[in-house]
């Protein structure tokens, strides 16, 4: 039964994907707790995946985000949206 479910899963697919783009990522990733800045001490550090995203890949995401760009204060002329779900 769940080969049956895989092969249609797989056949619906197939016109989606031949659709979509798709383009390599760049960049770096690391897992950590939840508090990247002055965390608990009994914090877990296996909680959280964190990405940073370069090139022509992080600019199509950046653009995807649909909320306004907030000034960082902690970096220099450091633009920055963030959303929880996209």
């Amino acid at each position: 039964m769940a080969i049956i479910a895989s092969i249609i899963l797989t056949i619906l697919l197939i016109p989606v994907l031949a659709l979509s783009e798709s383009s390599p990522l760049e960049g770096t990733y690391w897992i950590d707790g939840k508090f990247l800045s002055d965390p608990p001490d009994n914090q877990k550090k296996d909680t959280h995946i964190y990405f940073t995203i370069e090139g022509s890949s992080a600019k199509d995401l950046y653009q995807l985000i649909d909320v306004k760009p907030v000034l960082n204060k902690c970096g220099v002329d450091h633009w920055q949206k963030r959303k929880e779900r996209i």
